[in-house]
C-alpha cells in the first residue's frame, strides 16, 4: 500500500498518523463483492488497511472483537 496523505489546514497525516490518532482498536466493516461474485465482509483497519474478510457482517464483528478490536458505524 503506498503512503497516501491527506493535506489538512494543520499539515498532512499519513496513514501511519491516521493509526496512532488514538484509534488502534477501531476498525470498520465495509461489504465487498470478491471476484466469484460472492459478498464478502472486510474489516480495515482505521487507516484503511485491510485486516481479514467473513461471509456475514456478525461473523465479521465477531472475529474483531475476539482480536480486541472494536466495530464502529460508518455513514
Amino acid at each position: 500500500m503506498s503512503d497516501q496523505t491527506v493535506t489538512r489546514a494543520t499539515g498532512q497525516l499519513s496513514q501511519q498518523d491516521f493509526r496512532a490518532l488514538g484509534t488502534p482498536n477501531l476498525v470498520y466493516i465495509r461489504p465487498v463483492i470478491d471476484e466469484d461474485g460472492n459478498r464478502q465482509f472486510y474489516v480495515h483497519a482505521a487507516d484503511g488497511e485491510a485486516l481479514g474478510a467473513a461471509a456475514s457482517y456478525e461473523q465479521a464483528v465477531a472475529e474483531a472483537r475476539v482480536h480486541e478490536l472494536e466495530p464502529v458505524s460508518l455513514h
